[in-house]
């Protein structure tokens, strides 16, 4: 049901390339909760959103949570890119979006999973050049990541 409410929303500029095959999908929760960030795996090559992202981020919403769901341009560095973009989006709209910043967290599955624990472990200002606060929970579910960082 269509109720008016903007379900999807652009993280780059209308005129950016990029603004044409990203953006995150918004699942309200409860006003003025906290968000999370669902992100789908696919090997860097796809990205599963509908059987992936999109239960994770439904379910939290239904929980009161404000979950969104990243789509992003296939290619590892490309991903977190767009991941660090999508939280710097998330934090500079968080206002008209009546989501808590403080205390979020990233979920993800597969590359989603190792998308979430780079933008964790490494922060937004390693792949977009300005720095956002890092998550407080990355949930990570059936990937192969064994990379230690001591962050």
């Amino acid at each position: 049901m269509n109720d008016g409410r903007q379900i999807f929303y652009r993280i780059y500029p209308d005129d950016d390339s990029r603004s044409k095959v990203t953006g995150l999908f918004f699942f309200r929760g409860k006003r003025g909760a906290k968000f999370a960030v669902c992100n789908a795996g696919g090997g860097f090559v796809f990205v599963g959103a509908i059987h992936d992202s999109f239960p994770h981020a439904l379910e939290l919403s239904r929980r009161g949570y404000n979950a969104f769901a990243l789509i992003y341009r296939p290619g590892a560095d490309t991903a977190c890119e767009d991941l660090a973009r999508a939280i710097a989006f998330i934090h500079e709209h968080a206002n008209d979006l009546g989501v808590d910043v403080s205390g979020y967290s990233l979920w993800g599955g597969s590359a989603g999973a190792r998308m979430s624990a780079w933008l964790g472990s490494y922060g937004t200002e390693s792949f977009i050049g300005k720095s956002y606060p890092r998550p407080a929970a990355v949930i990570m579910q059936y990937t192969g990541l064994s990379e230690i960082t001591g962050r």
